[in-house]
């Protein structure tokens, strides 16, 4: 249908979005939006004209795979004609679930970035639907949002969810209102608040903020530390902080990660380069010997014994659970291992002692540098001509704006560290990949 002239691709297109049946379809309603996108630009009015049918707006392939789609493709153009189209659209609602999904691919257009600029007549058609979310209230401005998001923050009895929420849009708005209790909130009992609020803390360039999060590092629990690490190595400021704390004894060497070490002794200050290779060691990567013979001890260790995956859980949340998920349990900040090559020992082997032998599609470590000098490293989830989404060691995603992107550069290795299995006794190895190769979660 994309090849076909627009009167006979259209009609097509509406025809198979009218069989509700292919609502769940991996395939279908993808390569429907994708007819729909390629006319949206030559052939926009046709386009529009589909959705002025309250019948075809009401199909279930519709409601649930186009109408969020073609909002914001036409918000992430971003002209004033492209705004008016997505008024247009809203006017043309008739019921909160269309609403819904129209505002829902609005807020995607717009994430990472404060709303400015738009036509009186989107404005009206926002606030007209008495829906927009707290964070697309934020992000327009309104008076008011700001104060409610911080307000929701701070209550401890509210959606662990929409607390989070908040969090990260005060920081992509940078709302100078939400410093004070973004920093507040970084000791917060639940985990995913205390990640999402430090990794909206590095939009902010205040010196005092890496004071703060160094001196309530001893209350990060494990799962947030690696946003902390992300916070104090996004800006040069909070780096020197960090790499004096270690030298004055503030912040034990051996609490900081090899990655970090890493990135701290090849810091282009060289106070913090000198310092870290003073108290955290020379680095310097392995060669390929000692990669196979590390391989090689291990299937020995594996073969002499057999291993407790209940006893292993807890080395592999300790390792690898706050990046990867497996069996719908971790972090997201790299591949879900549930799918994953597991049962092959050897693949296995390669990819945990040498993470540099071969990179997963995808999840290739870069640095993003803001022409502020804000320092971000990660892997890419998502880029358009409006944002950069980069996602850290936190799993958090940190969206930039197109127009503040100095340079994106590839590190050429994994963002995996090496040295993972480091400190684990025999048994403990035979323990913990056990638990790694399970077939199927274990219960208790």
């Amino acid at each position: 249908a994309r090849r076909l002239p627009v009167d006979q691709a259209l009609p097509l297109v509406t025809a198979l979005l009218r069989h509700g049946e292919d609502v769940d379809d991996p395939y279908l309603p993808l390569l429907t939006w994708w007819v729909l996108e390629t006319n949206l630009d030559p052939a926009r009015e046709a386009v529009l004209e589909l959705f002025e049918s309250s019948e075809f707006r009401r199909q279930p392939m519709v409601r649930r795979h186009i109408l969020e789609r073609v909002m914001r493709a036409l918000a992430l153009k971003g002209k004033s004609g492209d705004l008016e189209d997505c008024a247009r659209l809203l006017e043309m609602a008739t019921d909160e679930e269309e609403e819904d999904s129209l505002l829902k691919g609005f807020e995607l257009a717009y994430a990472g970035r404060r709303i400015g600029g738009l036509p009186d007549r989107l404005v009206r058609s926002l606030v007209a639907t008495g829906r927009s979310s707290l964070e697309l209230r934020v992000r327009l401005g309104t008076a008011g949002a700001s104060r409610a998001a911080v307000e929701l923050l701070l209550n401890p009895d509210a959606p662990l969810e929409e607390r989070t929420a908040v969090a990260r849009t005060l920081g992509e708005v940078r709302a100078e209102d939400g410093v004070e209790p973004l920093i507040r909130v970084t000791t917060a009992p639940e985990p995913p608040l205390q990640r999402a609020a430090l990794a909206a803390l590095s939009s902010f360039d205040d010196p005092e903020i890496g004071n703060q999060a160094l001196a309530r590092f001893s209350k990060y629990p494990e799962e947030a530390r690696p946003a902390f690490f992300d916070l104090m190595l996004s800006r040069p400021v909070w780096t020197r902080q960090l790499i004096r704390a270690v030298s004055r004894g503030g912040l034990a060497p051996e609490l900081v990660p090899d990655g970090v070490a890493e990135r701290l002794r090849g810091d282009r200050d060289r106070e913090v380069a000198g310092l870290a290779r003073e108290h955290l060691g020379g680095g310097g990567a392995p060669d390929r010997q000692y990669f196979q013979r590390r391989i090689a001890r291990l299937r020995s260790i594996l073969a002499d014994g057999t291993g407790n995956p209940y006893a292993g859980e807890a080395a592999y949340a300790r390792r690898c659970g706050s990046c990867h998920k497996l069996f719908h349990k971790g972090g997201d900040s790299g591949p879900d291992l549930t799918a994953y090559q597991r049962g092959d020992l050897g693949t296995l082997l390669i990819g945990i002692v040498d993470p540099d032998a071969e990179i997963r599609e995808g999840f290739e470590y870069v640095t993003l540098v803001t022409r502020e000098g804000r320092t971000l490293s990660g892997f890419l989830t998502d880029q358009d001509t409006q944002v950069v989404v980069l996602r850290g060691m936190s799993g958090e995603d940190i969206r930039v704006e197109r127009r503040q992107v100095e340079s994106i550069e590839p590190m050429g290795r994994s963002f995996m560290p090496a040295r993972l299995l480091e400190g684990l006794s025999d048994q403990e190895l035979r323990d913990f990949f056990a638990y790694l190769r399970i077939s199927q979660p274990i219960s208790r």
